[in-house]
């Protein structure tokens, strides 16, 4: 049987034949229609996030090809700021970074904002692909750290 010349009910009735074993009260009542509707909600929120981060991973990669001191302070603080509570120790393991406190600026000189800001830049592209420390063990994502770290910074104080 071809759904798509049933219209919405027509339709409605076809995705949920032979759906009843799944008795939940969630599921059951939900029309077709109203699934297509939250996923392209999701999807729209979803591009949205995409668009987002990569519009920071940009503008991260223009304040390290300045090298400009206060720029690169600038967008250290914009990025922090801003995900320092959507991303789940975003500041672990990086240049005068406490958990408690979160970074010291007072301290962070350019070397160290500059590795901060490469370092940001990948948990950046991490999050925007679905990964995060909450689905990594402590121990991956410091090997990550430590691995970018190895790849951009051998003498980097």
């Amino acid at each position: 049987m071809d759904a798509s010349k049933l219209g919405n009910k027509g339709r409605d009735a076809f995705f949920w034949e032979g759906m009843e074993e799944w008795g939940t009260d969630e599921v059951q009542g939900t029309t077709f229609t109203e699934l297509q509707y939250w996923d392209g909600k999701k999807q729209k929120a979803q591009e949205r996030k995409d668009k987002i981060v990569s519009e920071d991973i940009a503008l991260i990669d223009k304040a390290l090809k300045t090298g400009n001191e206060k720029e690169i302070r600038l967008v250290h603080k914009k990025i922090d700021i801003k995900y320092r509570d959507i991303i789940k120790y975003l500041g672990k393991g990086m240049n005068e970074y406490s958990q408690e406190y979160g970074f010291n600026y007072n301290d962070l000189k350019l070397g160290s904002m500059t590795e901060n800001l490469h370092l940001l830049r990948s948990k950046l592209e991490a999050f925007k692909e679905g990964w995060t420390e909450l689905n990594a063990k402590d121990d991956s994502m410091i090997n990550i750290i430590n691995a970018v770290k190895e790849k951009y910074y051998d003498d980097v104080d």
